[in-house]
């Protein structure tokens, strides 16, 4: 049966968890989930290039007529009353599964960004595991830019409404001890001999982790800097 894609609501983003809170919610049980039973939906369906699993949170509160588009490094608050050209390149691109289906909750200024619609078998296939791994109010989907891919180090921060994403060298004193992960991409494991990816019976590999520094701050809307960093 195939997984309703709804329409967006501004309560999908304002329900979500701060940062900190979402991050402590998170077991170390269910990120080994992601590497194994998680990730392989992903390879299995092969859109591990496409598709990422997120840590669901928010950066501040939205009103009903206003959604949160990434523009480049920035993502702000739009009105959803805006002209039809202005929305027009707006597309979905992080989406929660929720009792009726999936829903969009942050938007990026992309028109070359996937389609959850468009790829059915593996929308339905995640939101049953999530379902049935108790998941559903932690994870969500996020898609890649193509600069996601390959990107360097990042950090995210809210100030005011705003989040930012600017270059950022990890300190020593900002290690993975005081970080929280929030973004998995998924790919093959390789084989020590060949490098070459094997088949679906193998454990995905996670390539990058998008990791938030719990440190708490002034100014900081959800008092935490989102780290990405490529492993």
């Amino acid at each position: 049966m195939d997984t309703a894609v709804l329409s967006y609501s501004a309560q999908h983003y304002n329900s979500l968890q701060s940062i900190m809170d979402a991050g402590i919610n998170l077991t170390p049980a269910d990120i080994a989930l992601l590497t194994t039973t998680i990730g392989l939906v992903f390879v299995k369906h092969e859109v591990q290039k496409l598709f990422g699993i997120i840590l669901l949170h928010n950066h501040f509160s939205l009103n009903e007529n206003e959604i949160l588009v990434n523009i480049g490094s920035v993502a702000v608050p739009w009105k959803t009353n805006s002209l039809a050209e202005q929305l027009r390149d707006v597309k979905g691109s992080a989406w929660r599964f929720t009792e009726q289906g999936v829903a969009p909750y942050e938007f990026a200024y992309d028109q070359n960004l996937p389609d959850v619609s468009d790829f059915q078998p593996f929308i339905s296939e995640l939101r049953v595991l999530l379902k049935r791994l108790r998941l559903t109010d932690k994870l969500g989907i996020c898609a890649f830019r193509s600069e996601d891919l390959d990107s360097t180090t990042q950090v995210e921060f809210t100030q005011g409404r705003a989040n930012i994403t600017l270059p950022f060298d990890i300190a020593p004193e900002d290690g993975p001890s005081r970080s929280i992960e929030a973004v998995w991409q998924f790919d093959l494991s390789p084989e020590p001999d060949t490098k070459k990816a094997t088949d679906l019976t193998t454990s995905p590999l996670v390539l990058k982790k998008c990791k938030v520094a719990c440190k708490t701050g002034p100014n900081t809307g959800h008092q935490g800097r989102h780290l990405q960093t490529k492993l």
